[in-house]
């Protein structure tokens, strides 16, 4: 028995697409107990592709939209350290899943979740206005799961929305919202 491995895999957004033709063939593994080596092997492929396949295609190029939403973090990043006096503590942190805090800094002893919202210049909403009630639970939840896992505890917190807009010529301003009630 072969183990036939698609060497064109494809990420699709909630499930993963296989395609048969140009299939790789390996040799059968050993079976090993009630679950065999193939059976393993596969699952491993397969959450490896779901648990980087946004990285996978953000290095071959991504997507315009992908893009943008890196330069906006990052002119967002560069705004509060040089502009602000903000050291940054972690980057796209995340539980799992969608529970995902863009920027973590500490502004003196407050310690300051932000959420970055890039956008056209022109767009009919805002960043500010786009981080909706659902969007503020999510939110609420990882920052409480990073509270949880710090030590030693924060003494302040702070909830910001930066938003970053792009206008036509390709020029980022940035806007911050700072104190945004998040209802921790």
């Amino acid at each position: 028995m072969r183990l036939r491995i698609p060497n064109n895999l494809s990420l699709i957004p909630s499930k993963l697409q296989l395609r048969a033709e140009n299939a790789i063939q390996f040799p059968a593994p050993l079976r090993c107990g009630f679950f065999d080596m193939r059976h393993t092997f596969i699952l491993a492929i397969q959450e490896w592709m779901l648990r980087h396949g946004a990285r996978l295609r953000l290095a071959a190029g991504g997507t315009e939209r992908a893009r943008l939403g890196i330069a906006g973090e990052q002119a967002a990043e560069r705004f509060l350290r040089v502009e602000r006096g903000m050291r940054i503590v972690a980057r796209n942190w995340s539980l799992g899943g969608r529970n995902e805090i863009d920027l973590v800094a500490r502004d003196g002893d407050v310690l300051v979740f932000v959420e970055v919202r890039t956008r056209a210049a022109h767009a009919r909403i805002g960043g500010y206005e786009s981080v909706t009630p659902r969007k503020r639970r999510v939110l609420r939840r990882a920052v409480r799961a990073y509270l949880r896992r710090l030590r030693p505890e924060a003494a302040h917190t702070r909830f910001d929305i930066v938003e970053v807009r792009r206008h036509p010529d390709g020029r980022l301003e940035v806007l911050h919202y700072e104190g945004v009630p998040l209802g921790i």
